[in-house]
C-alpha cells in the first residue's frame, strides 16, 4: 500500500476542555498543519492526565521536539529565498540543518514578532532533547516545576509565533 492509498485518520477526540490559551494555540497551529496541532493537543492531554504516566516528561519532550522542529521547517520554507540560502550556508559540515538559533532569529524577524515579546531568546533557550531522552536506565524524569515552566514558556512562544503567522496571512 502506498502512502497515497492510506486512509486519512479521523480527527482526534479531545479528552478534556483546554484553557482559552490552549485553545488559541491549537487553533493557530491548525493554520500551519494538523500534525503540529495534534502533537500539541496530545502533549497538553498528557500533562493534564491524573494520575500521570510515569514517562510523561519523556512523552511530552518528544512531542515538543516534533512541534519545534516542524514549526521551524515550515516557517523557514516561507522565508525569502536569499534568507534561506543564507541559513543553508551556515550549516556545519556534519549537519543537514542550519543552526537552530539563527533559524529562530530569521523566523521571528520575518514574522515581525514584537521585539519586546522576547520570543527569540526564550525559544533558543528551550532544549527538549535532554527532556525527551532517558538517562541510562534510571527512573524516568518527573514532570516537575522546571519542566512545567519550560512547557509554559514554549506555549507562550507558540502563541506569539502563531499570532504573527496568522497576521502575516491576512
Amino acid at each position: 500500500m502506498t502512502s497515497s492509498e492510506l486512509p486519512e485518520l479521523p480527527p482526534a477526540t479531545r479528552r478534556r476542555a483546554g484553557s482559552p490559551r490552549e485553545e488559541e494555540v491549537e487553533r493557530l497551529l491548525r493554520l500551519m498543519g494538523g500534525m503540529l496541532a495534534d502533537a500539541y493537543v496530545d502533549a497538553c492531554g498528557i500533562i493534564a492526565e491524573q494520575p500521570r504516566h510515569r514517562t510523561a516528561s519523556h512523552l511530552v519532550g518528544h512531542l515538543a521536539r516534533e512541534i519545534d522542529s516542524g514549526l521551524r521547517k515550515l516557517l523557514m520554507a516561507m522565508l525569502p529565498s536569499n534568507r534561506q540560502e543564507y541559513l543553508q550556508n551556515l550549516r556545519s559540515p556534519n549537519s543537514n540543518d542550519p543552526p537552530r538559533g539563527e533559524v529562530i532569529e530569521e523566523i521571528c524577524a520575518f514574522l515581525r514578532v514584537p521585539e519586546d515579546a522576547d520570543v527569540p531568546r526564550a525559544w533558543r533557550s528551550l532544549n527538549w532533547h535532554d527532556r525527551a531522552h532517558r538517562d541510562a536506565l534510571r527512573v524516568p524524569r518527573v514532570l516537575d516545576d522546571g519542566f512545567l515552566k519550560s512547557w509554559n514558556d514554549f506555549v507562550y512562544i507558540l502563541l506569539m509565533v502563531g499570532r504573527a503567522f496568522e497576521a502575516l496571512r491576512r
